[in-house]
């Protein structure tokens, strides 16, 4: 079935296990509850087919295109995902454990409550996309675009994010318990009441960021940049601020206790109240 056209049939419950639909378009295509497990998917152009309950299961999606979809609930775990196009795709509650997403394209995704535990996001564009609460933990997102991205409660429990772009993203609520931040771009995002405890933020710009009541307990910000940062009720007990710049920092009633300050900047900052 290799380069078939596909337009407006009707493929509800087939069985295309293993199928070789390399360059295949399913255009407006019905795969409602259609098993693909392990097919091979190359290059092929999924849009506005129905994909809700379809299995994709170490399917093969290496520079497929994929867009305007409805409800899906679709499953992707373990599929390879990689360069493939997903602007604009609803992905809404999908599952993609262990996916390999390595260099694809998700600006303005909608993956609410998707999971994607373990799966490899890294050199990833997600702008814009909406990805709240979902499921991220031990995600690669390494050098990943997420700017402008909705990640507020979300779980990145021990993810990687290590050189990741994130100006202006929403981790509001978010559990970054143990991630690596390391070199991250948080230029003005929103990280109030997250979980960021031991987790890794050497070298991040977290310039204009809102940090209120975050928890930071035995977290690593060395050498961070929180110019004009908000750090209000944020508890970084135990937290490493060795030759961090907090110019103009608004650090009103945080909790400071063993923090090293060490070589911090603290000029004009808002110390009021702390402990």
């Amino acid at each position: 079935m290799r380069d078939a056209a596909l337009f407006g049939v009707s493929l509800h419950d087939a069985d295309l296990t293993s199928a070789d639909l390399t360059d295949a378009d399913f255009d407006s295509t019905d795969l409602y509850s259609a098993n693909l497990t392990g097919a091979n998917l190359h290059d092929a152009k999924i849009h506005a087919s129905n994909l809700n309950d379809v299995d994709l299961t170490n399917a093969d999606l290496n520079g497929a295109t994929l867009k305007s979809t409805g409800d899906t609930q679709v499953s992707l775990n373990n599929a390879n995902l990689q360069n493939a196009l997903l602007n604009n795709a609803n992905l809404y509650g999908a599952s993609l454990n262990n996916a390999n997403l390595y260099g694809a394209s998700l600006n303005n995704a909608n993956l609410f409550g998707v999971s994607l535990r373990g799966a490899d996001l890294a050199y990833t564009d997600l702008g814009g996309a909406y990805v709240y609460s979902a499921n991220l933990i031990d995600t690669r997102l390494n050098n990943a675009n997420l700017s402008d991205a909705d990640l507020s409660h979300a779980n990145l429990n021990n993810a990687n994010l290590s050189n990741a772009n994130l100006p202006y993203v929403s981790l509001h609520g978010a559990n970054l318990t143990g991630a690596n931040l390391t070199g991250a771009n948080l230029t003005g995002a929103n990280l109030n009441d997250a979980d960021i405890y031991s987790a890794s933020l050497v070298l991040a710009s977290l310039n204009g960021a809102s940090l209120h009541n975050v928890n930071l307990l035995d977290a690593n910000i060395y050498s961070a940049n929180l110019l004009n940062a908000s750090l209000r009720g944020a508890d970084l007990t135990n937290a490493d601020l060795t030759n961090t710049n907090l110019t103009n920092a608004d650090i009103y009633s945080a909790n400071l206790l063993n923090a090293s300050l060490r070589g911090a900047d603290l000029t004009n900052a808002d110390l009021t109240n702390t402990n």
